[in-house]
């Protein structure tokens, strides 16, 4: 990535598009998520905000206001992003991860996995975007990829919330047999 403000935008395999345009301001990066976030962009998603990360950003603002759903996978993704900055970020700081304007079954899905204190939860607040600008993902991340980012989403919120691992224990399971599978 380069310089100030990116946009990325990602179709990946069959599913639905996602679209993500991104504007880096200082230690800021705002993320716009449009359409279905679901296990297809994790491997994107989780390079995007790890590239981000590096390169000094330690507070993101994700603006989901033309966001569908998010599934479990990008949902592990943010929690274990917003683990990673708390860990981080100086203690006391507010909070790193901020949602803006998520509808209400994203609303449901954070307290139904035990999620919510993760993040701050705002609503009704217009992002400001200027600056936003396009920048490439690469899609062909491949099955392995694709099976790496949602096995560590789903083993985060495991450990984040004991109730999760009735919900998510076959999956990771079949996951990390399926990655084993792969790399043999």
């Amino acid at each position: 990535m380069h310089g100030g403000e990116h946009l990325v935008s990602l179709t990946t395999m069959k599913a639905p598009a996602v679209d993500m345009r991104v504007a880096v301001k200082g230690p800021l990066a705002c993320v716009k998520i449009g359409g279905r976030a679901c296990f297809a962009a994790g491997p994107s998603f989780k390079t995007l905000t790890d590239g981000l990360c590096e390169r000094g950003q330690t507070q993101f603002l994700f603006d989901l206001t033309e966001c569908q759903q998010i599934d479990s996978t990008l949902l592990g993704l943010l929690a274990g992003l917003a683990i990673r900055l708390a860990q981080t970020n100086a203690p006391g700081a507010d909070c790193a991860v901020k949602l803006l304007n998520a509808n209400e079954r994203i609303t449901e899905l954070l307290e139904s996995v035990g999620v919510d204190h993760l993040f701050a939860v705002l609503s009704d607040i217009p992002l400001d975007e200027t600056g936003l600008e396009a920048v490439r993902a690469d899609a062909a991340t491949g099955r392995q990829g694709l099976a790496k980012a949602s096995l560590e989403a789903h083993q985060t919120l495991m450990e984040l919330h004991p109730g999760n691992v009735p919900k998510f224990k076959d999956v990771a399971q079949f996951l990390a047999e399926d990655l084993k599978k792969m790399q043999e």
